[in-house]
């Protein structure tokens, strides 16, 4: 287990934006990204375990949620 996995990723290109929730919330990530599709690159992760992902490596970390790119977290 590592706390926090892409679920859904962008097509090709640069991310614009990340949406994650950690529970029921990341049906409305997947729902918001269907919705911005034509107009950004969006990322929808699923976070369960802040505690589990802390523990993972930075490369990890780093890889589910890329510097630079905005983060919604959807409560």
């Amino acid at each position: 287990l590592k706390g926090a996995y892409v679920l859904q990723d962008a097509e090709g290109g640069k991310l614009d934006i990340i949406l994650t929730g950690s529970g029921s919330e990341v049906s409305i990530a997947v729902e918001a990204k269907l919705k911005l599709k034509d107009v950004l690159k969006v990322r929808v992760v699923s976070f369960p375990s802040w505690e589990l992902f802390e523990e993972q490596s930075l490369e990890y970390r780093e890889s589910v949620f890329v510097p630079g790119v905005p983060v919604v977290s959807i409560e």
